[in-house]
């Protein structure tokens, strides 16, 4: 995220989602398959490490043991990124509110992220959702 000039974060700091929860509904079709599922995938060395293999998730943590030697740049910069840390947050800002700022947050994070929104414009979107 981009810093503000005179702000107490810093261009090193992470906000990274440590959790999280997930649910099977009661009147699933596949209930049993489901919960199997989600107790096999959310293992450890699972998930972080599939993700990892197939370039299509990274977690915020070391990453060492599941390095292959054929990571992308973009790996790598994640890599950096996280051991070059100076801190890194429990709960972001974005599962602080209702849901509807949850979904405006999310949007402008990728906005602010890619270019498409400026920095003033992220935080009149946040404003906005909180009114």
């Amino acid at each position: 995220m981009p810093t503000i000039e005179g702000g107490v974060g810093t261009a090193t700091d992470i906000a990274a989602w440590n959790g999280g929860g997930y649910a099977v509904s009661e009147s699933s079709e596949n209930k049993e398959e489901a919960i199997k599922f989600l107790n096999f995938m959310y293992q450890p060395d699972k998930l972080s490490k599939y993700g990892w293999e197939n370039g299509v998730g990274m977690s915020a943590q070391d990453q060492t043991d599941y390095m292959s030697g054929s990571e992308t740049e973009l790996q790598m910069q994640f890599v950096d990124a996280v051991n070059n840390a100076t801190s890194v947050s429990g709960t972001p800002i974005n599962d602080c509110g209702p849901s509807e700022f949850k979904t405006v947050i999310e949007i402008a994070v990728q906005g602010v992220s890619n270019g498409s929104l400026s920095v003033d414009e992220f935080l009149q979107s946040l404003a906005e959702a909180c009114q």
